[in-house]
């Protein structure tokens, strides 16, 4: 009878969630664990290894060598089944927005943002927009907007944010989930409208389980002249990190299609600034045999304590 007050006794990578099932390798689910799917994380036993925690410190940080020197800041990158993670460090972070690109698939991308008029030394699919004051995202080429192709382009649920699809037009979008597609309730008659939410916003806090603040929806945490930032692996068009599979053109194929990479270009700066001259490259190891670490998240001693007062 315990037993059947608890959903689920470990978090569970492979399962999917409808909302995301279309944009992932279907095979490779258990090979990775995706954040962006609601449904894998209901156990209170968890196996994400967290590589590095989100909490401003650099203690993960201090035997890997940077990927990025410059006289202005420093950037360290690694990853693991979960996340892409990005430390930087930058006295400039102390009064600066930051402006992260990320060039992940070969052939497409911007290499303006219209908006600002920021020209940018490679094609990038996404612009991650940190600001000290204010709201923080990433966005991506709309050309490279699978949401929009999905549920705009094929569907016919939502206006088209690109009619006629260009490639690096300098546009950027929002990342976005359908949270319900438009239905009619059979015996009400009442419409549920399309409607999706922005799931590239990001939230500022400390992934660490132990701190008092600990928020597990951080995305970044920043202090001072160190900023520290994990991507899920789904937010950046991977369809499986341990492959090193990303969405591809799928506005020319006209259906999904993946597309194996060699790394990410990475380049950094800060607003109103001029964007790098050059990107530089991080590069992972593909995997068969994913690494986990186990975890009892902060409900267990609770439900023991609850348990404990039953025979």
């Amino acid at each position: 009878l315990m037993g059947g007050l608890i959903f689920s006794w470990q978090d569970e990578w492979f399962k999917r969630t409808w909302n995301t099932v279309d944009y992932d390798d279907p095979d490779r689910r258990p090979y990775w664990s995706n954040v962006q799917t609601n449904e894998q994380r209901f156990g209170i036993l968890s196996f994400d290894r967290n590589l590095v925690q989100i909490d401003g410190k650099t203690d993960e940080w201090q035997e890997d060598e940077p990927l990025l020197t410059t006289e202005d800041l420093t950037l360290h990158v690694k990853s693991d089944e979960t996340y892409l993670y990005l430390t930087i460090k930058s006295k400039q972070l102390e009064k600066e927005n930051v402006r992260i690109l990320l060039d992940t698939v070969a052939n497409q991308g911007n290499t303006s943002d219209r908006e600002t008029g920021d020209q940018f030394p490679a094609p990038v699919e996404y612009l991650v927009k940190l600001n000290q004051q204010g709201e923080s995202r990433i966005v991506q080429d709309v050309y490279y907007d699978y949401f929009n192709y999905l549920y705009a382009k094929k569907l016919s649920l939502m206006p088209d944010r690109m009619p006629n699809p260009q490639k690096d037009s300098g546009q950027f979008s929002t990342i976005d989930f359908v949270l319900n597609k438009a239905l009619t309730l059979p015996d009400s008659q009442k419409k549920i409208p399309f409607s999706s939410y922005e799931t590239g916003l990001l939230r500022e806090g400390t992934s660490d389980p132990t701190a008092v603040d600990f928020d597990s929806l951080t995305d970044y945490h920043w202090q001072g002249d160190t900023l520290e930032i994990r991507l899920p692996w789904l937010l950046i068009g991977a369809t499986d990190p341990s492959q090193k599979k990303f969405l591809g053109d799928f506005i020319s194929a006209n259906e999904k299609v993946d597309e194996v990479i060699k790394g990410i270009g990475i380049g950094v700066y800060f607003e109103g600034q001029a964007p790098p001259k050059s990107l530089v490259t991080y590069e992972w190891q593909p995997w068969d045999i994913p690494q986990s670490t186990e975890r009892l998240k902060a409900s267990y001693p609770i439900i023991q304590q609850l348990f404990a007062e039953y025979e």
